[in-house]
């Protein structure tokens, strides 16, 4: 296991259910954590992951790499300062293990009177866009996190990047394209589970939890629609997206 930072203060990050604790012995540090994951702060004492977050000067001279994570990911050290934040990165990478067997999206969360719509596509496919035209209906525009319960998916937004802290039932799923007209083409379930697969997070260092996102997966694709979803930059979109559903 890493070593911890002695002296540290600790900053409880809740992402989706997962509960991350954050140690530093830099107040500088901790009051950018607290800036930058506003709303997503808890105060849960029983943590899944732990960082240790030390500044870049503390790195031996000579020494390249910005962050350690220990062979159960469940443990990391992190150097970071103001001009190298590498704290997001390390987060995506060690989250979709520990959130196991919910499935962690590329995608932005909206919502509207309790019904979730999540948009997933890679970079330039249009979220942060989509985030944008509706922000008052915007949880997130990057990340997602989507977990089966009893009432159907449900999906949490995470802290990346413009993000505000809700759960709310899946209604469906749109892979975003930018397009001259707006138009949407629900996606059969073969075809729904391959499209997707590019726009999630995988625990690939870890078989059983492999296996368990993609049952997840197939588990969300029966029970909600996904859609190929082409838009124009416009509010205008937004009857394509409730249409039917």
């Amino acid at each position: 296991m890493i070593g911890c930072v002695t002296s540290s203060e600790t900053f409880h990050l809740d992402l989706g259910g997962t509960i991350v604790d954050i140690k530093t012995s830099a107040p500088a540090q901790l009051d950018r954590l607290r800036l930058r994951y506003a709303g997503f702060e808890c105060s849960s004492p029983t943590p899944t992951m732990v960082i240790h977050l030390r500044p870049v000067s503390a790195l031996d001279e000579g020494t390249t790499y910005r962050s350690r994570v220990d062979k159960g990911g469940e443990t990391a050290v992190v150097y970071e300062d103001e001009e190298t934040e590498v704290l997001d990165g390390v987060l995506r990478t060690m989250l979709p293990r520990s959130a196991s067997p919910d499935i962690i999206a590329h995608g932005a969360l909206l919502a509207d009177h309790g019904r979730g719509f999540l948009c997933c596509g890679p970079s330039g496919s249009g979220k942060s866009t989509i985030a944008a035209l509706f922000s008052e209906k915007a949880l997130c525009d990057e990340l997602a996190r989507i977990s089966m319960t009893s009432k159907g998916p449900v999906a949490d937004s995470l802290p990346f990047w413009k993000a505000r802290p809700m759960r709310v039932l899946l209604d469906a799923i749109f892979i975003l394209e930018h397009s001259s007209k707006n138009w949407r083409r629900r996606l059969e379930f073969s075809e729904a589970i391959t499209e997707l697969k590019p726009h999630l997070y995988w625990p690939v260092d870890d078989h059983d939890a492999l296996s368990d996102v993609f049952s997840t997966l197939v588990d969300v694709v029966r029970r909600i629609p996904v859609f190929r979803l082409g838009f124009q930059p416009d509010r205008n979109v937004w009857s394509t997206i409730v249409e039917q559903l």
